[in-house]
């Protein structure tokens, strides 16, 4: 069709990598499971790794804050 191939692994390869599920959940796979046909996951699964997620943006928000307000003194 555009003549794009791509690997998508299922788990991580090394410890830079984001899970499948990981990605689903931020967006990275929809547009690419939509063309393919693959049926999204479970509510409940995508829950898990929403609020997984969640917790990690406002963890690290968190820390920027606090090391900016550092930087500032």
């Amino acid at each position: 069709m555009c003549n794009v191939e791509k690997a998508i692994h299922t788990n991580k390869i090394n410890e830079h990598d984001v899970d499948i599920n990981t990605l689903a959940v931020v967006g990275t796979l929809e547009e690419v499971f939509t063309t393919i046909n693959i049926p999204s996951m479970s509510y409940k699964m995508f829950r898990k790794y929403h609020d997984k997620i969640s917790d990690c943006w406002q963890e690290t928000a968190h820390h920027e804050i606090e090391d900016a307000a550092q930087s500032r003194r």
